[in-house]
């Protein structure tokens, strides 16, 4: 089996650098999108294997984003792990609702995020 495919969504163009760098240094093939219209038009061709999704991005935000991603049958069982300053409970729950099979707060330990990326990859 090859690498993993893993698709970073964020608007911030350094926080899509510092998340892209420590996944590809994990030995996942590292895909990514500076809003969340163009996750969703990306995921058609790349087809990752797992989506870490900001929550806060002008346009469509994470929430809006995870919810439209389960809807297509192409992406409803992709797993998605949001990584967020939102640290509210009704955040965490917004995001699990929204299809999120982890809510990440920042600041967050790397270990901790490649761990549930290596789990949800495991389910799937």
């Amino acid at each position: 089996m090859g690498r993993h495919t893993v698709l970073v969504v964020d608007d911030e163009p350094a926080a899509l650098a510092v998340i892209s760098a420590r996944i590809e240094a994990a030995g996942y093939h590292v895909k990514q999108a500076g809003s969340g219209e163009t996750a969703l038009e990306s995921v058609k061709k790349l087809k990752p294997d797992l989506i870490i999704l900001d929550v806060m991005m002008p346009g469509l935000n994470g929430y809006e984003v995870a919810a439209k991603l389960k809807q297509r049958k192409e992406t409803c069982e992709t797993p998605i792990i949001m990584v967020t300053a939102k640290a509210e409970d009704q955040d965490k729950m917004s995001g699990l609702k929204s299809g999120a099979v982890y809510y990440v707060t920042k600041p967050y330990e790397p270990r901790d995020l490649l761990s549930k990326i290596r789990i949800a990859l495991e389910k799937d």
